[in-house]
């Protein structure tokens, strides 16, 4: 009896142990599973910012790329109104297309024709494209079928191309397959279970993942209902979220329970928001789960006998587990090194005050991948990886970002010590080209000085700011910040926006630098110079304002101002009786782009009743360099009687091909030349060109003459006339008249 009890006892301490574990095992087992479940959904959240950050800067580099190539054919083309010039935008857009591997590039005219790269005409009058691009919008459109050669989807970027008044004269587009814009999506993710979409507001599909069961749709909702009608309530939640510009999760059904996220993208020029949605099977938290709960399934048989073996089992597989997750969503799969997700989260938990925030990229990084092929590039990128981590010291930050990008957060005890510091990780760069054999490669970096725990993203973004002062700049390969001159920002767009109220005031005034004779240094003509004169009555220096006019157009408007002028003045003179000298005006290179350039000048010299030689143009040679035309202006100036000068020869541009292609009056030159006299190289130098000028019929002026040997010299030369301050400083009108009383 007293055996039967004890077994009875034991039996129940048994099934109460086994029952106490049973439970205990249950619910560490519910536990894991809403754990796991927890960690995929962070690890959803992050592998999307990350495919989020990745489509957006891929983007944006495409419509970079695109109005580079607007601005260039703008210069390059400033009316775009005959067939000869477009077949040239098109020849000029050709060599792009086949870069960047559109499927073709072309132009749009105003009356909606596509003349296109790849020798196809197409009326797309009403189109999207045409709509936008006439109305001065760029844009993107969402996937389409192609109208034009090859029937397939296409995605289409286009931008406006304006005259140089502003005016919409054309719409540049770039047409992407869609297979090829599908590329930015279809990063592997979650062992290949893992897809995204970029849809609009309505669920349309932009573009998708291959790897998607969906793959073709032509709506995401559209096909969510298809698949469930559980899904109804899901739709609407997500359309509601887009709707409100928000991001988010839910869980859907089809073929089984699915895990979507929903970003939008901030991308310019985008007429309808985009939204990046991915997508993950329920198969992986499963998959992942299978061989632990299996485990879990055979402790409920022996559970009484292997409890601790139990916990330490599941804590090591629930640690093994995380780190798995953890490794999908904070390591980069190219350098095996940090994402930026993990840069973020390290930075915030290490609480750092101070310090400097560096992105660098590698100049023209996608020259590697096209010479060297894509396996080479991503060597590349784990080698500059490797670089970047052996210069790290303790506390210090580094991720790779995407592409060619990286980002740093370094300690530095001053300015100089980073700079030194950023000296040695570019020659450690530079130094892998030789290291696999590949083409030279050389970053370039922007830095922002981070103080008192500010927005890691925000530093980084403002370090980006600096980073595009030093872009394809190789003498120095770094700018901080706060090189950003704002003020001189400010200060510009002031200056343009006084530039007409300047004009009508006549605040631009003429001055006179004298040209004297060589032999008896008499005066016997002068330079019209031009300086701005504020309501306060100072100065301002050509330098502040004729560069900026130069960039932005306005200088062609100057000119004409400048030569209106001194061809107002010469005719009063005229009027006085008094003797008049040639007075000559200098035309900017902007100005020499214009077809009408002739008849203007023509007419405003006409107006006056001056003859042209009293007026005579000087044009830069660099001008003669840039401008093909140039040769064709020259001739037409002087069928009309203008003589011609060629200014500033000697200036670093000189070609002896020039005088001999192009039939110039005077050959002003440089001040560059005039130094060399006193060495006696170039002394010879300067006496064979003023032979070879005089021999070819022109004759010569030398400018910024400032020393008495230097004149003793060109009068020895016979040089025709000499300007400079040896003789004068440019003068105000009423010295002037003073001066040749």
């Amino acid at each position: 009896m007293k055996r039967q009890t004890l077994m009875l006892r034991r039996m129940a301490v048994l099934l109460i142990a086994f029952v106490t574990t049973l439970a205990v095992i249950l619910i560490h087992r519910h536990i894991m599973v809403m754990k796991f479940e927890q960690q995929l959904i962070h690890s959803m959240d992050d592998v999307s910012a990350q495919n989020k950050s990745v489509i957006e800067a891929e983007v944006e580099e495409m419509q970079e790329i695109l109005a580079g190539i607007v601005a260039e054919a703008e210069e390059k083309y400033p009316e775009m109104n005959s067939d000869d010039e477009l077949k040239e935008v098109v020849a000029f857009l050709k060599p792009f297309a086949e870069i960047y591997r559109f499927k073709r590039m072309g132009v749009i005219t105003l009356d909606g024709v596509a003349h296109c790269t790849d020798g196809h005409f197409e009326d797309i009058q009403g189109h999207e494209v045409s709509l936008l691009g006439n109305a001065g919008i760029a844009n993107i459109t969402g996937s389409i079928q192609d109208t034009i050669g090859e029937k397939e989807s296409i995605n289409v970027l286009s931008m406006p191309v304006h005259n140089k008044n502003g005016e919409v004269m054309g719409i540049l587009f770039a047409t992407a397959r869609t297979s090829d814009f599908r590329k930015l999506i279809n990063v592997e993710s979650f062992e290949g279970l893992g897809y995204s979409y970029i849809i609009q507001k309505d669920g349309t599909v932009v573009t998708d993942s291959e790897q998607s069961p969906m793959y073709g749709t032509t709506n995401l909702f559209e096909s969510m209902l298809k698949h469930s009608e559980k899904n109804v309530e899901v739709v609407e939640e997500v359309q509601k979220a887009i709707n409100d510009m928000c991001t988010g999760h839910v869980f859907a059904e089809a073929d089984g329970k699915r895990y979507l996220h929903y970003a939008p993208l901030d991308i310019d020029d985008v007429q309808q928001t985009w939204y990046l949605c991915t997508i993950v099977t329920s198969q992986i938290l499963d998959e992942r789960m299978d061989d632990v709960l299996d485990l879990y399934d055979k402790l409920l048989i022996l559970a009484g006998l292997i409890i601790m073996c139990t916990v330490l089992y599941y804590i090591g597989t629930c640690g093994k587990d995380e780190k798995t997750l953890r490794t999908l969503a904070y390591v980069d799969p190219i350098t095996q090194g940090d994402n930026y997700a993990c840069f973020l989260e390290k930075f915030k938990s290490q609480k750092e005050e101070n310090g400097f925030f560096v992105s660098f990229d590698i100049n023209e990084f996608k020259l590697v991948n096209s010479i060297c092929g894509i396996n080479k590039g991503n060597e590349t990128l784990k080698e500059v990886w490797n670089v970047i981590a052996s210069h790290l010291t303790e506390r210090e930050l580094a991720a790779h970002i995407n592409g060619d990008h990286y980002v740093l957060f370094l300690k530095a005890e001053s300015r100089t010590v980073l700079i030194e510091r950023i000296s040695k990780i570019s020659d450690d760069i530079k130094k892998i080209s030789s290291k696999i054999s590949i083409i030279s490669i050389w970053p370039y970096f922007g830095v922002y000085e981070s103080k008192n725990q500010e927005d890691p993203e925000t530093c980084y973004g403002y370090a980006n700011q600096a980073k595009h002062l030093v872009r394809g700049k190789r003498k120095t390969n770094y700018a901080f910040y706060e090189s950003i001159n704002y003020d001189k920002v400010v200060e510009e767009k002031q200056l343009v926006d006084l530039f007409d109220e300047a004009i009508e005031k006549r605040e631009f005034e003429v001055w006179y630098q004298p040209k004297y004779k060589s032999d008896d240094e008499t005066v016997v003509g002068a330079e019209a110079l031009v300086r701005w004169r504020k309501e306060d009555g100072t100065l301002r220096q050509p330098l502040s304002f004729i560069p900026l006019f130069e960039k932005n157009g306005l200088i062609a408007n100057l000119d004409e101002y400048v030569f209106r002028m001194v061809c107002i003045q010469q005719k009063k003179w005229m009027e006085e009786e008094k003797h008049i000298f040639p007075i000559s005006v200098n035309i900017s290179r902007a100005s020499l782009y214009y077809d009408d350039i002739v008849q203007r000048y023509q007419a405003i010299l006409e107006d006056s009743g001056l003859k042209p030689e009293m007026v005579p143009l000087e044009i830069t040679e660099s001008a003669t360099v840039d401008n093909s035309q140039i040769k064709r202006l020259v001739e037409r100036f002087h069928s009309v009687g203008f003589p011609i000068h060629l200014d500033d020869f000697g200036n670093g541009y000189s070609a002896l091909s020039t005088l001999n292609m192009m039939r110039f009056d005077t050959l002003k030159l440089d001040k560059g030349l005039v130094d060399f006299i006193g060495d006696s190289n170039g002394e010879k130098l300067l006496g064979y060109t003023i032979k070879l000028a005089k021999s070819l019929g022109m004759r010569i002026t030398a400018e910024g003459v400032e020393y008495k040997n230097q004149v003793d010299f060109l009068q020895n030369l016979q040089c025709d006339e000499i300007q400079g301050y040896y003789f004068s400083k440019p003068l105000p009108l009423q010295e002037f008249e003073q001066l040749i009383k």
